[in-house]
């Protein structure tokens, strides 16, 4: 995270309706991990971006998008938790025991979240936000809708920013790359109605459209 991914999530949170407390709180939140994330840019907002994008496609309410649009921005807090070295990581190059602390995060998050009552509806995308579509996703092997819709959002819009940012250790994919990849894997990890609504969107949009 630099300077200018600092600016544009404070100006992305500034409009959104929230006590000033709690809009403080989550920017504390988000700089604190993404500041030692291996993400260069920033990753909060792009995939708060994203979610928000699906979420319109699909007619979500006003206090739904709301609500996405939260959950999207605190989804990976839990990390902040996580030793600095192991986000710096490639995941194929992780220990199995590396990779079980790394899966904690969403708990980790999603506890964070019980102590402000503004943010308790987020609690369960933020749990949930790494369950993959077939049931073979974590913490706990949610399958297909049983997965809260919001998570399964975020999933996806998390995933395919990853895949197209430039890392610490690696250039990421081209935007055709990650799409063929979400198109591949559409009914193993990912909701394949949101990766189709997801994919019809991008295409009438450039990334540098969106975020």
């Amino acid at each position: 995270m630099n300077l200018l991914s600092i600016k544009q999530l404070v100006d992305y949170l500034q409009p959104i309706s929230l006590t000033e407390a709690t809009r403080k709180k989550i920017q504390q939140w988000i700089i604190g991990y993404e500041l030692k994330d291996k993400f260069l840019n920033g990753h909060a907002v792009p995939v708060a971006k994203y979610s928000v994008m699906i979420g319109k496609r699909i007619g979500l309410s006003k206090r739904e998008l709301h609500l996405l649009r939260l959950a999207a921005l605190v989804h990976d807090i839990g990390k902040i938790f996580l030793d600095p070295e192991l986000l710096q990581v490639p995941h194929d190059k992780l220990s199995d025991q590396d990779i079980a602390l790394l899966k904690l995060h969403p708990e980790y998050g999603a506890e964070m979240l019980t102590a402000i009552p503004e943010l308790h509806a987020l609690i369960p995308a933020v749990y949930a936000h790494h369950e993959d579509y077939d049931g073979h996703g974590y913490p706990v092997g949610k399958a297909g809708n049983k997965i809260p819709l919001a998570a399964r959002i975020i999933h996806i819009a998390d995933n395919y920013h990853a895949m197209t940012s430039n890392v610490v250790y690696q250039t990421g994919m081209s935007t055709a790359e990650a799409q063929q990849k979400l198109r591949e894997d559409h009914s193993k990890r990912w909701d394949p109605f949101l990766v189709k609504v997801f994919l019809e969107a991008i295409s009438k949009k450039t990334s540098s459209n969106i975020i």
